[in-house]
């Protein structure tokens, strides 16, 4: 009997919950970025080539960094190149560009934005 009890208190719950959401607007004011926040959030010509600069340079480092280590795997030098920040960086660049497109998405497509 409790293991039903159980149940229609969850079967109880979720139809509230459901009702709930559905009763709520998609987006309210409060979470609808402004206009301004989603113009600065777009990245300039100028910025997007620094990007596309920086990356090459990323690629590079990479591409030395691999080499070393070959060489010292090859040679058997006992050591090695690990450099993590090149692919931290590489992260936080793509998460801009994300960032900037969504934005730019949002304003394109008339997104809804407070005023």
């Amino acid at each position: 009997m409790t293991t039903i009890d159980h149940r229609q208190n969850a079967v109880s719950a979720i139809a509230a919950l459901s009702a709930k959401f559905t009763q709520m607007p998609p987006e309210t004011t409060r979470d609808t970025p402004s206009f301004d926040t989603l113009y600065a959030r777009i990245l300039s010509p100028s910025q997007l080539d620094a990007i596309a600069e920086i990356q090459e340079g990323i690629i590079l480092i990479a591409q030395v960094e691999q080499r070393i280590n070959l060489l010292a795997v090859g040679e058997q030098l006992n050591v090695s190149l690990f450099l993590t920040q090149t692919g931290v960086l590489w992260g936080r660049l793509q998460d801009r560009l994300a960032e900037s497109a969504n934005a730019a998405a949002k304003l394109h497509n008339g997104k809804r934005v407070a005023a």
